[in-house]
């Protein structure tokens, strides 16, 4: 189970992070970020699960694939930029964590703005407005 590998890193690298913190601060840092690459090359596999299984439950469901696309890169997104702040605030750098959420929303907003289109002319057209 995955999960049970990525619970005993976190557990581990945090405490190893609390013993080392005391004696020199930039290790455990490097410790954190190998951590965080060990967990995130677990869940890798487990991401290409994910992403088989959606194609196959679009496919059930007649979506475009394009639309489908679009949210998983939304969570890759989201969930990337999520880590990479939660690591600068950790390393003490709330200025560089804020410039990486912000850059995160806005690509986020503008991967949806197809999808907007797309909504807004559905729209337009079941009030029988020309487009």
């Amino acid at each position: 189970m995955e999960i049970v590998k990525i619970i005993s890193v976190a557990v581990l690298s945090c405490v190893l992070v609390k013993i080392v913190a005391s004696y020199r601060a930039d290790m455990a840092l490097l410790i954190q970020l190998a951590a965080v690459v060990v967990m995130l090359a677990c869940v890798s596999s487990s991401l290409l699960d994910f992403m088989a299984q959606t194609r196959k439950l679009s496919a059930l469901m007649q979506f475009e694939s394009g639309y489908l696309s679009l949210l998983l890169r939304a969570l890759i997104v989201s969930l990337s930029c999520g880590v990479a702040a939660e690591i600068c605030s950790d390393s003490g750098n709330g200025a560089i964590r804020f410039c990486v959420e912000l850059a995160g929303r806005l690509s986020l907003l503008l991967m949806a703005f197809p999808l907007l289109t797309v909504l807004a002319r559905l729209a337009l057209r079941l009030a029988g407005a020309k487009e």
